[in-house]
């Protein structure tokens, strides 16, 4: 299953059932594995005062990532006086539909 956007755990999983439902699920790894909570709230707290219930702290979108395909790692790129461009090749994304803007070059 994908959802675009959505993270789907840190493995492959291989599915014999899906079962659809019209609440959130109550799974112990929903729960206690994709949440990041704030620096002063440790295990202990977070137990106590409910942290892993607020849905604030929730991971669901992916981080911006990408990658540049060209030049190659290690890559000397020479640029010609007469032909002073030279076409950058990879790709950018990020979840929950939102489009990475800027693109620095250093």
């Amino acid at each position: 299953v994908l959802i675009p956007g959505y993270i789907g755990g840190r493995m492959v999983k291989w599915l014999c059932e899906i079962e659809v439902t019209g609440e959130e699920s109550n799974n112990f790894y929903h729960f206690n594995d994709n949440r990041v909570l704030p620096a002063h709230v440790d295990a202990e707290k977070a137990n106590e005062e409910g942290w892993w219930f607020k849905p604030e702290y929730i991971i669901n979108d992916l981080n911006i990532n990408g990658a540049v395909g060209y030049p190659w790692h290690n890559e000397t790129v020479k640029v010609d006086p007469c032909e002073p461009f030279y076409t950058l090749k990879g790709y950018a994304y990020s979840g929950a539909d939102h489009t990475p803007r800027p693109l620095h070059l250093v």
